[in-house]
């Protein structure tokens, strides 16, 4: 696959980074004789050469290994250096379909990088169906492709295997500022641990504007089950994700000058899903004002001169800086809003973008911290469960039921309580004495604590958080309204809970 001319790596890793990843690959003990390494993007076999250095260095046979490479010669070039190791070299693009490779204990890699927005839209659009970290449609700035190789990197990760490499660090003039991204996108996998740091060799002064960063991954071990630290999973769990008007927004909307067709400027506002757009001076660039789908319906003559440009209502401007609590009280009056100022418009976020990944991944952090609190709270109090089930109308069979899931999962949860659903938990909590105490009803939560559960339904699933782009709608689908109406009653119970110590 072509994916950029632009897509390059850090050109021949120096033997003394080289060496410095692979001291991290080996940090928990030298390599066993059936353990695997996978070397993807072999390049000129840097990496093997210093896995070959340090098996020597420490008495150790070099493992089974694969190495994957695209370019032919480099292909060549690995298996006549490394023809005494036990070596399989395939030309395959590690991006692209594999063959059943197995799964292997350590990787290895210097990932090809390239933005997103450099690759070729067919090629973008065909990564993007088959990984998560690849955003088919309009990618952000620092969105870059090897995201992917730590993505497919994870998906041949032996269950307590690591991975390492190495990244430019071009993300910021301080550094080392990739890794939260990595974390995020990634966090559909088991990572126990990232440790992300510049090349500080004990025994070699490197000065390279690189970080390597060391992913490992483990399954939960039953014979120590009790050792499970569940204050610390818990503290992961709770780390917001905190997202603004500009995480949401489209950015760098499309734009228009005064003398484009109407017509032509309806097409485009149609085709972008765009309710509005900004109009700029030709040359200068300068926002003039505003461009309205609705006026131009049904207009196919003249130009946007001809009296279809609006001043910027000042109270249709939120600033670059707004938090995602502001800019949703402000959608829950505007179909849409500008971003930035009169004469900077940054980008548009309409009740459509509510929609976003981005909302998914804010109101996941926010609803782990709410069955937290939950849980703690019923711990606290001592409820009994059962009993609050049944009077809530569960019946016997299925608590037992309840009962019988924990039993399958006691290496890695506390109590039944770790095991139950929202749903469940809302439902003891309404039938205990825990309601008033928590002013969990709806005269004091403003909605139903179900449709809170509802809510978080759709973001486990992926399903439409906003079903109607309208504030007021007699059917019954989540209208902006009722999104603001559970989002404000879910930062209320958070902020009790936190008051209260349970999250």
């Amino acid at each position: 696959m072509n994916y950029s001319e632009d897509t390059k790596s850090v050109d021949q890793v120096p033997p003394d980074v080289a060496d410095e990843m692979v001291r991290r690959l080996f940090a928990d003990g030298d390599p066993k004789p059936d353990d695997r390494i996978l070397f993807p993007g072999a390049g000129y076999g840097e990496l093997v050469g210093s896995v070959d250095r340090y098996c020597d260095q420490h008495g150790v046979d070099f493992p089974e290994s694969v190495a994957l490479e695209t370019q032919e010669d480099l292909v060549d070039l690995a298996r006549k250096e490394f023809e005494l190791l036990p070596l399989d070299v395939f030309q395959l693009d590690f991006l692209g379909e594999l063959p059943d490779l197995g799964e292997f204990d350590y990787v290895v890699s210097d990932p090809p990088v390239s933005r997103l927005l450099d690759i070729p839209p067919e090629a973008r659009e065909d990564l993007a169906m088959r990984f998560d970290t690849i955003s088919a449609g309009s990618p952000a700035q620092d969105e870059d492709l090897y995201l992917a190789f730590f993505e497919q990197g994870l998906r041949m990760l032996a269950p307590e295997g690591r991975l390492v490499f190495v990244t430019p660090d071009f993300t910021s003039k301080r550094g080392h500022l990739a890794i939260p991204e990595i974390k995020r996108r990634l966090s559909t996998f088991r990572i126990e641990d990232i440790d992300e740091s510049p090349i500080e060799s004990p025994d070699d002064d490197v000065d390279m504007d690189v970080v390597i960063t060391t992913v490992t991954h483990a399954e939960p071990d039953p014979d120590y089950a009790t050792e499970v630290d569940f204050d610390g999973v818990q503290e992961a769990l709770t780390v917001a994700y905190d997202i603004g008007a500009t995480d949401i927004m489209t950015q760098d909307p499309r734009s228009f000058y005064p003398s484009d067709d109407v017509h032509d400027v309806y097409i485009a506002l149609v085709k972008n899903d765009y309710d509005a757009a900004p109009v700029r001076e030709r040359g200068s660039e300068d926002c003039l004002g505003l461009v309205s789908k609705a006026e131009l319906t049904g207009a196919d003559t003249g130009t946007l001169a001809d009296g279809y440009i609006n001043e910027i209502d000042e109270s249709r401007l939120i600033p670059a800086t707004a938090s995602f609590e502001e800019t949703l009280e402000k959608l829950r009056s505007r179909r849409f809003c500008l971003v930035g100022s009169e004469d900077d418009v940054r980008g548009i976020v309409t009740r459509f973008d509510l929609n976003s990944m981005e909302v998914y991944f804010h109101l996941y952090a926010k609803f782990a911290r709410f069955e937290i609190g939950l849980r703690n709270a019923i711990r606290d109090h001592r409820v009994d469960w059962e009993e609050a089930l049944m009077d809530g109308g569960t019946d016997w069979e299925e608590v037992k039921y309840r009962k019988g899931k924990y039993s399958e999962k006691t290496e890695v949860s506390r109590d039944v309580l770790d095991t139950l659903l929202l749903s469940d938990l809302i439902k003891i909590v309404e039938n205990s004495e825990l309601r008033e105490s928590l002013d969990f009803e709806k005269s004091e939560l403003g909605v139903h604590p179900s449709a809170i559960n509802d809510l978080r339904v759709a973001v486990a699933h992926y399903q439409p958080l906003i079903h109607t782009m309208d504030t007021i709608s007699w059917t019954k689908r989540r209208t902006t309204g009722d999104f603001g109406d559970v989002y404000d009653a879910l930062n209320d119970c958070l902020g009790r809970f936190e008051s209260t110590r349970y999250v």
